[in-house]
């Protein structure tokens, strides 16, 4: 149920020559996927063609940073995801029952039918109230956004972010419903592909980078080097994101301490907080490696911050090494624009971006040794890492500009409107389906 309801900042008028769009975002910690949408909406060219409205789950201090301006409501689920996880994790760990453990998941899912119904009635008003056009649930797939457009007759878009092979089947059978799947990846597009989703209606669009704020930020290298106090000989070796298991910042660690024992101008760089408790297990886990090292002063955690665009300038190597594979890597595409030697997994979207020894250098997934030997190859050869930031930036600049993104994703709304699958398939001839760069 809503704990509250927001309406912020009056509905401007509408022209026809905009779209009414309900974006849903259900995420609840900070992410790409909120990020990508704030881009978008803060766009020259997107706003021109598109009259939004957000419903967010996000709390207020990201709502007014990354929200300003764009009008939204918030709503969140009472059992949102992670209310959802840990209660699987409490039953799987306490109840020792077989019995008792499956009475707690029916009445776990008989609470969620009735929430749904509910969210499904809100996400219903809301649209009739916006007069949205088109529904497009931001943040995957949540049945009541499918329901909502169903019954309104409008085009209902899901923004996949995340591997289809990795949903339940209810989850799969209803995605079929949809009318266009927008994933952040080809590697993510083929999953549903690979589902019997039709080709025909599936679109790659890789989330934006603000190239601009991304350059602005080059400035600050030295401010910030001086902040986290990084002497101008030393190598700043970092990975950026969420704390969290699969991201792979324990193996990032074990690879720079092995790097750490034979070249003495490393430092290591973490950037990221946790978000849950099994999170923060995770992360003291990692703390307390790093406190037993003989090289435990030579690592800094910055916690979160907002000036990561600062951060990129400020260190020399980056490094991206999800255990499992990464549907797109923001973090990764911002790197490169900004015009850094990047060390990323062979898997998933970065491997879509990273041309190997081009631009970037892949490195097997979970290769902690592979790793290691790569941040040890860029370390000790300053003209790779330039050569390498250099065709990453250029890459990256020309093809995943936030204004460029912004053309492409507003160009398929009035398809989906006015032409169908003949205007969508020329849209896909148009745009092209290869990779960055390609």
């Amino acid at each position: 149920m809503a704990k509250s309801i927001i309406l912020k900042s009056q509905m401007t008028q509408q022209t026809q020559s905009k779209i009414r769009v309900l974006f849903i975002d259900h995420s609840i910690a900070f992410g790409g996927a909120l990020k990508s949408l704030s881009l978008l909406l803060h766009s020259a060219s997107f706003p021109k063609a598109v009259e939004p409205l957000v419903i967010t789950a996000q709390d207020q201090n990201v709502i007014d940073a990354w929200l300003q301006g764009v009008p939204y409501i918030w709503y969140r689920r009472i059992l949102d995801y992670r209310k959802k996880e840990r209660f699987g994790s409490f039953v799987q760990r306490v109840i020792s029952l077989p019995w008792c453990s499956e009475f707690l998941r029916k009445c776990f899912a008989l609470l969620e039918s009735f929430e749904t119904a509910y969210a499904f009635c809100f996400i219903l008003w809301i649209a009739w109230w916006h007069k949205a056009e088109i529904i497009h649930a931001n943040s995957g797939f949540y049945a009541e956004s499918r329901f909502a457009a169903l019954l309104l007759r409008v085009p209902w878009v899901v923004h996949c972010r995340g591997f289809f092979a990795y949903w339940d089947r209810s989850t799969r059978d209803n995605l079929r419903g949809a009318d266009l799947v927008i994933g952040v990846s080809h590697a993510v597009s083929q999953s549903v592909e690979a589902q019997g989703f039709p080709q025909n209606k599936i679109a790659t669009i890789y989330d934006p980078v603000e190239v601009s704020s991304i350059r602005d930020a080059v400035t600050m290298r030295l401010p910030i080097r001086k902040e986290l106090g990084i002497q101008d000989d030393q190598i700043a070796v970092a990975i950026f994101g969420r704390i969290v298991e699969w991201k792979g910042q324990r193996e990032f660690v074990q690879a720079i301490l092995n790097v750490m024992d034979y070249s003495p101008q490393v430092l290591g760089v973490i950037v990221g907080d946790e978000a849950d408790d099994s999170e923060k297990q995770y992360f003291s886990g990692i703390k307390q490696a790093i406190a037993k090292s003989e090289h435990r002063n030579r690592f800094i955690l910055t916690g979160y911050r907002r000036d990561v665009e600062a951060l990129y300038a400020a260190i020399d190597v980056f490094v991206h090494f999800s255990v499992e594979p990464e549907p797109f890597g923001m973090v990764v595409a911002e790197a490169m624009a900004a015009g850094k030697a990047v060390i990323a997994a062979d898997d998933g979207g970065p491997k879509e971006m990273i041309s190997h020894g081009k631009d970037g250098l892949l490195v097997k997934t979970g290769n902690v040794s592979g790793l290691r030997d790569a941040i040890g190859t860029l370390v000790n050869d300053s003209r790779l890492r330039e050569a390498l930031g250099r065709a990453a930036a250029e890459k990256i600049c020309s093809w995943l500009d936030v204004e460029m993104v912004a053309r492409r994703t507003a160009e398929l709304y009035p398809l989906l409107l006015d032409v169908g699958a003949r205007g969508f398939e020329d849209w896909q001839e148009k745009s092209g389906t290869g990779k960055v760069g390609n």
